[in-house]
């Protein structure tokens, strides 16, 4: 009979106990799990974004343009190349691909880009406050992701930002179908503002690329969707096609081949006081007229 008493006295103890710890837990549950230095979406400015997401396409935001860019891609393509070995030459320069320098171009991106449009200037509902600002979250996101599944493939898309756990990984042509969508929406909102607005900047302080310029982000939108498409032209020519007439239209149109007269390095102003004079080829260098940059 004692032990059963104390049996009950003892699980009542611990229910007690139990319901207060749960209580506790939960009574301040959203302070707890509130950043304290982070700002509140609804007290978020999404123009103040726009700026170090727009860095980060080259990933400048965590300065790993070198890692990110110059030992990963542009070795790999042949742009660049030490003229000495690093080491023992068991890097990148030879094939030999060090994960440090790989991965920079992947992870740099998710957090400091995709994660941002999806977790902060998605969640605070300017797709319909501001179309505009979510057009050029939608161009800044493109050229980003474009860049990673060019170099990875099958990466996370559709379902970032969904889980903290594991996130499924999209096909590359899944990812390139909403890519082509989303330059859909983008050109739609942004003709939309153009024509409401006729040379409104509302981001010129907040935009590194073009200072707020919406016509010349929407030829940027075209020539990516260009681009996107001859990507394509070998492996499904009918999208290809179809998605390389969309910018034809010349009222906005693309971004046209760069081309000037100008020479490759200027030519030296002559000196009066002096008796030497540049060598004749490196003068005909300089002044060829028809190698345009």
């Amino acid at each position: 009979m004692n032990n059963r008493y104390i049996s009950i006295r003892n699980l009542f103890a611990f229910l007690t106990l139990a319901t207060a710890g749960f209580t506790a837990c939960t009574k301040k549950f959203d302070s707890f799990n509130t950043d304290p230095t982070g700002i509140p979406n609804k007290d978020l400015q999404v123009r103040t974004l726009f700026m170090p997401l727009e860095q980060e396409m080259m990933y400048m935001t965590d300065d790993g343009y070198q890692i990110g860019q110059n030992l990963n891609a542009d070795i790999y393509a042949g742009y660049s190349m030490p003229d000495q070995t690093f080491g023992l030459a068991l890097d990148n320069a030879n094939y030999t691909f060090i994960d440090g320098w790989n991965t920079e171009a992947f992870n740099s991106i998710y957090t400091n880009l995709i994660g941002p449009i999806k977790n902060k200037i998605a969640l605070s509902g300017v797709q319909t406050s501001n179309p505009d600002y979510w057009a050029i979250a939608l161009i800044v996101e493109v050229e980003a992701i474009d860049r990673v599944t060019d170099k990875f493939g099958p990466v996370p898309y559709s379902k970032v930002g969904t889980s903290l756990v594991s996130v499924p990984y999209d096909s590359q042509q899944s990812i390139y179908q909403q890519m082509f969508t989303q330059l859909d929406t983008a050109a739609a909102n942004l003709q939309a503002f153009i024509t409401a607005n006729p040379g409104a900047t509302p981001l010129a302080n907040f935009d590194a690329v073009f200072a707020g310029d919406y016509t010349k982000w929407l030829k940027f939108a075209n020539s990516l969707r260009l681009r996107l498409a001859m990507h394509l032209s070998k492996v499904d020519p009918a999208t290809a096609k179809a998605q390389g007439k969309k910018p034809l239209p010349p009222q906005v149109g693309c971004w046209p081949r760069h081309r000037t007269t100008q020479p490759y390095w200027p030519a030296r102003p002559t000196a009066t006081t002096t008796t030497r004079s540049p060598p004749a080829t490196a003068t005909t260098m300089r002044t060829h007229p028809s190698r345009p940059i």
